[in-house]
């Protein structure tokens, strides 16, 4: 699984995120799935922080190999859990969790 573009500590991936940002994440499951695909995911987040419809008009997308989640809101200095939950098309769920720590952020 690649985690390009999240940040690393002892706990696990999180990313930082501004409180009035709205950006989309991506998780590539390429080096997971060897010769399967993905099928579907339900990203479930923490209280706080939200999905939007930004994604082509919807808060996910999926191609064969990687799931994106577009996320809204938050309160500077709180941390969030988001739970991505993927089912291949061979019926395998895997789940991964990462972070969302949101502070203001500047040029």
């Amino acid at each position: 699984m690649s985690t390009t573009g999240y940040l690393q500590d002892t706990t696990g991936a999180y990313i930082v995120k501004d409180p009035g940002s709205t950006l989309d994440y991506t998780i590539d499951w390429t080096n997971w799935l060897g010769a399967d695909t993905v099928s579907s995911v339900t990203y479930t987040l923490d209280s706080g922080i939200t999905t939007s419809t930004a994604i082509g008009g919807s808060a996910t997308s999926t191609t064969d190999t990687t799931t994106t989640v577009n996320i809204t809101g938050g309160t500077a200095g709180n941390i969030y859990n988001v739970k991505a939950e993927m089912t291949t098309t061979a019926n395998r769920v895997v789940v991964r969790n990462f972070r969302v720590k949101v502070e203001a952020q500047q040029l």
